[in-house]
């Protein structure tokens, strides 16, 4: 049985949204999955731009809490994470060869900071709640090649979205969820 990876600390730092991995989305580049995810919690422009620009992440997380959410925030924030992760790995071969080289390993975002949504908090407090680790489940599925390519359209840009499936489709889809609109299903898989 292999050990988990449960810390994205050390020698595994790389997996953390905190991470510095600059990768171009949108026509801007993004310093960190977490300057990205926080930036796409508003539609204020300007707001987006201050925390694109916030010189560390935890400055970005931190304008990312005091901004406007966008209405459709709830959503959205699973795709947007998806997208800032494919992002960092597909655009840094270095970072994407390390993630293959955690295969067949679970990873698992610990953390000590009360999120059990994107990690799995192992504090006193959380010590009875099993964390979702949605964040170490995206970067397995990138990692495993276990994912669905998607383009939205969301505030009049494409996005990207990875659905964990391993299965082939051609086709387009069309529907309304909100202000995103789902147009074209990309499926890929190497197994």
């Amino acid at each position: 049985m292999t050990v988990a990876i449960d810390q994205f600390s050390g020698d595994y730092w790389f997996l953390c949204n905190f991470c510095y991995s600059p990768f171009e989305h949108t026509g801007f580049i993004w310093e960190t999955v977490e300057h990205y995810f926080q930036a796409m919690k508003t539609t204020d422009l300007k707001e987006r731009e201050k925390i694109r620009k916030a010189g560390h992440p935890k400055f970005a997380k931190r304008f990312g809490r005091l901004t406007k959410l966008r209405p459709d925030w709830e959503d959205i924030k699973y795709t947007v994470m998806q997208i800032g992760v494919i992002e960092k790995f597909t655009q840094n071969d270095k970072l994407r060869n390390l993630l293959i080289k955690t295969y067949p390993r679970k990873l698992i975002e610990g953390n000590v900071w009360h999120d059990n949504v994107w990690g799995d908090c192992r504090c006193a407090i959380c010590v009875s709640i099993k964390g979702q680790n949605l964040l170490g489940k995206i970067l397995m599925d990138i990692r495993d090649n276990k994912f669905v390519l998607e383009a939205y359209i969301i505030d009049g840009d494409m996005y990207k979205d990875a659905i964990s499936q391993t299965i082939t489709v051609k086709r387009s889809l069309y529907d309304q969820r909100g202000s995103s609109k789902r147009i074209t299903a990309f499926i890929t898989s190497n197994r």
